[in-house]
């Protein structure tokens, strides 16, 4: 029973926390692409730059679904912090739209859109990145904690192993010493039986 549990536990750790490390890990990196390509409209906003930002964030949000799927199925964190990250995204989201539609206006020069940037967007990237970190802490969490499970069922494998082979060398003894006595008596017998003949 033991064994099974702690190979349920080796499994735990290797399906879930690991994968919702790697899948947040991913999710990092497209945030991070997602800045820099932003971060474009601060010296080009032109309307090909507009449109190649626009275009670069479409693919990237697409990107995000795989890991994000990931995460939702494997975290064994509070299902809170997924619905918050998705709150944080969808008004990031809105966010650069109307981040797109600022740059493009003409009247709006570069250190304009910069300064809309520094306002809108960076603290919810800041803020989804805060978020990706508290699952991945959570996720680490995880497995320490059932890196300590296994740990004490090991020590329960070797405590109830050493017991039953405890249990096995006594009945062992009790039975050799059953034998004994029973030959012992065996030897009695027929020592009085050849007294008896003789």
């Amino acid at each position: 029973s033991n064994s099974n549990r702690l190979a349920g536990n080796t499994e735990v750790i290797s399906e879930h926390p690991f994968e919702v490390v790697i899948a947040a890990g991913d999710l990092q990196t497209r945030l991070a692409e997602m800045r820099i390509r932003t971060e474009r409209l601060t010296t080009h906003r032109g309307e090909s730059d507009i449109v190649l930002v626009e275009n670069a964030l479409s693919v990237l949000y697409e990107e995000m679904k795989e890991p994000l799927q990931r995460i939702e199925e494997l975290y064994l964190g509070e299902q809170s912090h997924i619905a918050d990250f998705k709150d944080t995204m969808d008004l990031l989201k809105k966010q650069q739209a109307e981040c797109l539609v600022f740059a493009s206006l003409e009247d709006n020069s570069l250190e304009a859109v910069e300064q809309y940037e520094q306002n809108y967007l960076y603290p919810l990237y800041g803020q989804a990145l805060g978020q990706i970190d508290k699952m991945i802490e959570s996720a680490q969490n995880k497995k320490m904690q059932y890196e300590q499970e296994a740990e004490l069922l090991r020590k329960d494998i070797i405590r109830d192993s050493l017991f039953i082979m405890g249990l096995m060398i006594g009945g062992l003894l009790l039975s050799q010493y059953v034998l004994r006595r029973q030959r012992q008596e065996l030897e009695e017998r027929i020592r009085l039986f050849d007294s008896l003949s003789t």
